[in-house]
């Protein structure tokens, strides 16, 4: 996505449950929740899942990743973060779980 003041940062799409990262006039800051890939534009079958937990000040306090088998809806995988932050925004801590 392009805006003319060049404050786009990132691009979701709405369709899969996610929002859009837009600093477009600093009043309207929407922060992504999850990022879909999949095999194809029927969106059908899912390749991998992203979903973001935030804190009150937006920072990721949890961010899971899901894998998925061929079928595209059986997941194989998960990676879990789980952050900590101390004081206020700087990360303090990360532990991962694979399962």
């Amino acid at each position: 996505m392009y805006l003319d003041n060049g404050n786009a940062v990132i691009t979701g799409n709405n369709n899969d449950n996610s929002r859009i990262i837009i600093n477009d006039d600093y009043d309207n800051i929407r922060i992504l929740d999850s990022i879909i890939w999949y095999i194809d534009n029927t969106k059908a079958q899912k390749i991998v899942e992203k979903l973001i937990t935030r804190n009150s000040v937006q920072n990721p306090t949890s961010i899971v990743w899901h894998m998925y088998d061929f079928d595209g809806v059986t997941i194989v995988h998960t990676v879990t973060d789980t952050i900590t932050y101390s004081p206020g925004v700087f990360e303090f801590s990360r532990t991962r779980t694979i399962s």
